[in-house]
């Protein structure tokens, strides 16, 4: 979770940096399965990165869930509080809140500032004029008042632990947007990789199609000669000119795979220019591969880095935030409320200071508020809910693991059958090339038939084509495997 972390920090202005920056996922989760087109394939997936439509719209809930997480700070925001009015004989009511009492046969104008501070706690400042009619002694009195009053949570949201918690699920929700971009990088790669690889095979079959259709076409011409010369029948030309035929149609048909699969590619890599690739027909086998292994990732590693396990997690978490708040509203109500008030009275106008009906300028008072409902069924129905969706997402966490773990050894099982399978289709793609080359010698001669070259042609093709395939397996099963394993940085350095 470390690493989760470091991430989530680099990510607090993510959308600002990738304007300027935009390889900050892809170039740092880059592996490249094709070490003769590293460059090529680096170059699709940063393109890959800038165009998805895929991960713009990923980027921008990592922004909308960074905009949740301030917007919580709203709650430190001042809160301006006036009242006017004509009161007569008011009899004030008890437990009453959010509301400001005017004094009793007055006119009064009084307003005020509240501030909840950090420590837990809101102070109010206020001040009120009032004129008083038919107080006691006097025709008429006027009143001004200014105080300070103290309110503090002893119970329930004690330190604005309410805050805290909706803090805690607004930040868990953007580790859990990150992590959602994070797994959709990964996915992207993987398919961009995939179909990378396709391409290469198809491009690879391709050739060996072009290739077939020339060792028919010389085989005809050989054919042809020999017919002239007497020194084979007629009919042995038909049968290399039936194949000739045959081995155009697989050409084209080669083609259209090919050029399917480069249209696909362009597809995964967001569109735009059109796309040209520059490597090798054969760039799929890489003799280079022969002695490489798989890295070894241990589960547990590959659980940190895929994206979707830290996505569940991070829910987990939000839920577990969102049950703690339940439980906090839970709690009895209970508020001290202590404050201090200055008042000074005239007879003439407002603005002298006398004392007429009090004696003291200064007054205080400190009053302690209890209140609970008489039940809590639907907190109760609450925090039921939250238990289910947190014992929800551990079954899901806990299938993720069993799914991670099966693509890792599937990975692993492809790759080792796919190396074999190169080595022995290597042996016999020596043979199937000398086999020909003697069925050959023995058609100039006239000693062997056009069937036998054209049989040794088709084996030599289908020991190409197998090559081909098994390469790309063994390729495709090492991206699958780097996938499983979240692209382990450590391990797969080229």
């Amino acid at each position: 979770m470390s690493r989760q972390i470091i991430l989530v920090r680099k990510l607090l202005s993510f959308p600002m940096l990738l304007a300027r920056r935009p390889c900050l996922v892809l170039l740092f989760l880059f592996v490249f399965c094709l070490r003769p087109a590293a460059d090529e394939l680096a170059d699709l997936l940063l393109l890959a990165e800038q165009n998805s439509p895929v991960l713009q719209a990923a980027r921008q809930r990592v922004e909308r869930a960074m905009l949740k997480h301030g917007e919580l700070m709203e709650f430190f925001d001042p809160a301006l509080f006036a009242a006017a009015g004509r009161a007569t004989d008011y009899r004030e009511l008890p437990l009453q809140s959010n509301y400001s009492v005017l004094g009793s046969n007055s006119l009064e104008v009084q307003g005020g500032v509240e501030v909840p501070l950090e420590l837990g706690a809101y102070v109010s400042v206020g001040a009120a004029s009032r004129l008083l009619y038919e107080p006691v002694g006097y025709d008429r009195l006027y009143q001004n008042l200014f105080g300070v009053r103290v309110r503090v949570p002893l119970l329930r949201d004690r330190g604005f632990s309410l805050f805290g918690y909706r803090r805690q699920a607004a930040l868990a929700e953007y580790n859990q947007s990150v992590s959602e971009l994070l797994a959709s990088c990964q996915e992207l790669r993987h398919r961009v990789e995939l179909a990378y690889v396709t391409v290469y095979e198809q491009l690879s079959a391709y050739h060996i199609a072009q290739e077939a259709s020339k060792r028919f076409e010389a085989l005809v011409k050989v054919a042809r000669e020999l017919t002239g010369l007497k020194v084979i029948p007629d009919y042995e030309v038909h049968s290399p000119e039936r194949e000739l035929q045959i081995g155009l149609d697989d050409e084209e048909q080669a083609k259209n795979r090919y050029e399917l699969s480069l249209l696909e590619l362009h597809t995964l890599v967001g569109g735009g220019a059109e796309l040209s690739l520059h490597g090798e027909a054969q760039a799929v086998i890489d003799p280079d591969e022969q002695e490489r292994a798989l890295p070894e990732v241990a589960p547990e590693r590959a659980f940190q880095n895929r994206g979707d396990m830290l996505s569940i997690e991070h829910r987990i978490e939000r839920t577990r935030a969102q049950y703690a708040a339940e439980e906090e509203q839970m709690k009895d109500d209970v508020y001290l409320h202590a404050g201090a008030t200055v008042q000074a009275e005239n007879t003439d106008h407002p603005f002298e200071r006398h004392r007429k009906l009090g004696q003291d300028y200064l007054a205080g008072e400190i009053t302690v508020v209890w209140s609970r409902p008489l039940d809590y069924r639907g907190s109760k129905k609450r925090l039921s809910i939250f238990e289910s969706e947190i014992a929800e997402l551990k079954a899901e966490l806990a299938c993720k693991e069993l799914q991670i773990r099966q693509a890792m050894q599937n990975a692993q099982l492809n790759f080792a059958s796919a190396h074999k399978r190169l080595i022995l289709i290597s042996n016999g793609l020596r043979a199937a090339q000398a086999t020909l080359e003697a069925e050959q010698e023995r058609f100039r001669l006239g000693e062997g038939s056009s069937t036998d070259v054209l049989d040794a042609q088709k084996n030599l093709t289908v020991m190409l084509l197998r090559q081909t395939l098994a390469a790309a397996e063994r390729q495709k099963a090492k991206c699958s495997y780097f996938y499983a394993c979240g692209y382990e940085p450590e391990e797969i350095e080229p």
